[in-house]
């Protein structure tokens, strides 16, 4: 039985890997199901060491970082890898992956699995840029039409794909792998936060974040970066605040994690100005609940949902004179803020990686009846 030939899943992310938390968990659970998993991404000049696994890991170094060139560039350097090491499923993580993944299940007629971890086609960036928005799609719809197997993070974006495209997506959720929390943190300490974790780009609401610190001097801190990374400290230096002290960079999950445990509140909050915002289920949501700590989020549908059914955090518009009024509310009613968290460590074990590993493996297993 050992000496069986186990199936090779190649997955391609454009990221880096070190710090893709749903990637190291899919990656784990698949190697535990008897696969050969290999995950290749990107390195970047911040990027971190990477740690021993049990899958195999590979980052290129590309030429170019943004723009046309750098998707043709990432896109070659994927076809020429998988021509190289055979496998015989292609994982192509979002729509930037997917002309790699296309091409080598074509030419080499193996099977091809799409994850969607957004609409990539409604994301911010691609606002106002019609041509491009028109590319992605194109993108987007063939790498769909052309996989065996479609999974995304919400059951809003399931549905949305679904109706445009008529194939079945499974929901795969971003649930934490679930960790002891056994610290009590004296929330009537003065050192208090509101912690920020995630990329800091367009349409995050980082700005407002700042701008409710400086003028109620409830603590930030910013774990995270990304495009806006020098523009939100500049901004964080005009309202004289402490940059150092809010901006944490770029961290490794385990501190990561610390850092969340010690928080006051998750702050959680989107501008509704794509699809890709509205219909989202983001990575924190849950990396809050597994911390026990209350959370600010958006109105948006998913969002809703799930706090309408387990009262975990707050639930608003991103405007600024009403968070200032909530978090002054949070602040004063202890008892609120207390049932807030008492729910948050109810469902605490409900929402973690073990309870979504079991379907992956099943729908990805489903894809080989001889394993």
């Amino acid at each position: 039985m050992s000496g069986m030939k186990r199936n090779k899943i190649t997955i391609l992310a454009s990221n880096d890997i070190a710090t893709d938390q749903r990637m190291l968990r899919i990656c784990t659970s698949l190697c535990k199901s008897n696969f050969e998993v290999e995950i290749v991404g990107r390195k970047l000049k911040n990027s971190f060491e990477l740690d021993k696994k049990v899958y195999f890991q590979t980052r290129l170094k590309l030429f170019f970082n943004r723009g046309v060139l750098f998707y043709l560039e990432l896109n070659i350097r994927f076809i020429l890898y998988l021509f190289k090491v055979k496998p015989d499923i292609v994982y192509s993580v979002d729509a930037d992956t997917a002309i790699a993944a296309i091409a080598y299940k074509k030419i080499c007629k193996k099977k091809l699995i799409f994850d969607a971890h957004e609409l990539f086609s409604e994301v911010p960036e691609l606002e106002a840029k019609d041509l491009k928005k028109r590319i992605w799609k194109i993108v987007e719809k063939l790498v769909i039409l052309n996989s065996e197997l479609r999974i995304t993070v919400s059951a809003s974006i399931a549905k949305y794909y679904e109706s445009l495209y008529k194939m079945k997506f499974d929901v795969i959720r971003n649930f934490p792998i679930k960790i002891a929390n056994n610290e009590n943190i004296d929330y009537s300490e003065t050192d208090k936060y509101i912690l920020y974790q995630g990329a800091l780009n367009k349409g995050r609401c980082i700005e407002q974040l700042l701008k409710i610190s400086a003028h109620t001097q409830i603590k930030v801190k910013i774990a995270g970066e990304g495009d806006l990374s020098n523009e939100l400290r500049i901004f964080a230096q005009k309202l004289k605040l402490n940059v150092d002290e809010i901006f944490l960079g770029k961290l490794k999950p385990e501190d990561l994690q610390k850092i969340t445990r010690k928080a006051w509140l998750g702050f959680n909050m989107l501008e509704n100005n794509s699809l890709s915002y509205y219909y989202s289920l983001s990575n924190k949501t849950f990396d809050y609940i597994l911390a026990e700590i209350p959370q600010l989020m958006s109105d948006f549908p998913e969002y809703e949902a799930i706090n309408n059914q387990f009262g975990f955090g707050i639930t608003m518009q991103p405007k600024e004179e009403k968070m200032i009024e909530v978090l002054s509310n949070l602040n004063e009613n202890q008892n609120l803020y207390l049932s807030l968290k008492n729910n948050t460590k109810q469902i605490s074990e409900l929402f973690t990686w073990e309870t979504e590993e079991t379907e992956l493996i099943k729908i990805v297993k489903n894809l080989f009846k001889n394993i």
